[in-house]
């Protein structure tokens, strides 16, 4: 019936991707897993705020609205806590990369590695609230508690990009093991600002 008439077609093709152009493609920033619970300390007090952004040149894909967490570093007049018999307690500070600039009320998170197959190559991951967490303090310093008992890197995360700890003056990125019972002081770190990797 269609093939003697060429402008049905025509029309029915215009008006199939008049309707996918229209679609909006949205990309979720971090979904939450199912099932989970944030990370449980220590309490650092949020507020959600929406940001919208214009889609840029530059962006890979559209993001329409993402949500940030205004977050609440950690009191200059913080202890670090007794480690549970389970769990462990790390601690640091955080300058940036050749200079004694602490990095202030920024998250640092202890992401964990993740091995490319094949060959020895690894990336790292973290789970935005899942993954131990904590704001750092004015002077950089943050301490992060109830650690499960396993291999981190130090990482300095935020919506728009993250960066791995090394030790002063190296270039390898600090892989460290938390140890049930144990405090770990990482003493102070350095960290490339984020987007500068």
């Amino acid at each position: 019936m269609l093939k003697h008439k060429p402008a049905a077609w025509l029309l029915l093709i215009v008006l199939i991707s008049g309707i996918l152009s229209s679609c909006k493609n949205t990309t979720e920033i971090t979904p939450e897993p199912e099932n989970s619970e944030p990370y449980p300390y220590p309490a650092a007090s949020t507020n959600e705020v929406t940001i919208t952004t214009i889609e840029s040149t530059k962006r890979a894909y559209p993001i329409e609205e993402a949500t940030a967490v205004l977050v609440t570093p950690i009191p200059a007049s913080a202890v670090v806590p007794t480690p549970g018999k389970d769990t462990g307690v790390v601690t640091g500070r955080l300058i940036f990369t050749g200079t004694d600039k602490p990095v202030q009320e920024n998250m640092v998170y202890l992401g964990f590695k993740i091995y490319l197959t094949p060959g020895p190559d690894y990336t790292f991951g973290l789970t935005q609230n899942n993954s131990p967490h904590v704001a750092t303090d004015p002077n950089g310093r943050f301490i992060l508690g109830d650690v499960p008992p396993g291999t981190y890197f130090v990482v300095l995360w935020s919506l728009s990009g993250a960066s791995l700890a090394t030790l002063p003056g190296k270039t390898e990125s600090l892989e460290i093991t938390v140890k049930p019972g144990e405090v770990l002081d990482l003493g102070t770190l350095e960290v490339n600002p984020i987007g500068s990797n």
